[in-house]
């Protein structure tokens, strides 16, 4: 899950859900979904669920509160057509989650971070990469020379600008 953290009387978060395993180990495929948090911490859900294309793990929303990143550093060992990778949503704060980019690498992501410039970093532990991408409401560009070779990252720490 991931919060907007604009420190209003009312937040949103995005939460990943995975839907139970039947009996026969069969899953439906992985959603993003928008709540609203109250001033109490009362949660209420407008909308629809938004499928991803990967096997969601771990999200951030920007700082300004309108991209959401989505990755996965495995594949659901049981909706199989979900892989590791990394993913971009429109994040309309209260309202549904809108779908925007594609899988952006089908490396597995163990980090994701944000700055306060629409960049968006994230690494892979599996293949010792970092990708930088700017991507704003409308474009996605990824950073020259990205993704970039680096010796065992293990953490990501990103510095607002």
């Amino acid at each position: 899950m991931a919060s907007d953290n604009q420190n209003v009387r009312t937040g949103h978060m995005a939460v990943a859900l995975h839907v139970d395993y039947d009996a026969c180990g069969s899953s439906s495929p992985p959603a993003v979904a928008s709540y609203t948090v109250d001033y109490y911490g009362n949660l209420s859900y407008n909308g629809s669920m938004l499928k991803t294309a990967i096997n969601p793990a771990s999200m951030t929303i920007n700082p300004q509160g309108n991209l959401l990143a989505v990755s996965a550093a495995t594949s659901d060992p049981f909706y199989t057509n979900d892989g590791p990778g990394l993913q971009v949503f429109h994040f309309n704060g209260g309202n549904p989650i809108t779908g925007y980019s594609n899988i952006l690498t089908k490396d597995p992501i163990s980090n994701i971070a944000w700055d306060k410039s629409y960049h968006l970093y994230a690494t892979s532990h599996a293949t010792n990469k970092l990708y930088v991408f700017t991507i704003t409401p409308t474009s996605i560009t990824p950073v020259a020379g990205s993704p970039f070779t680096l010796s065992g990252p293990s953490t990501l720490v990103v510095r607002p600008l």
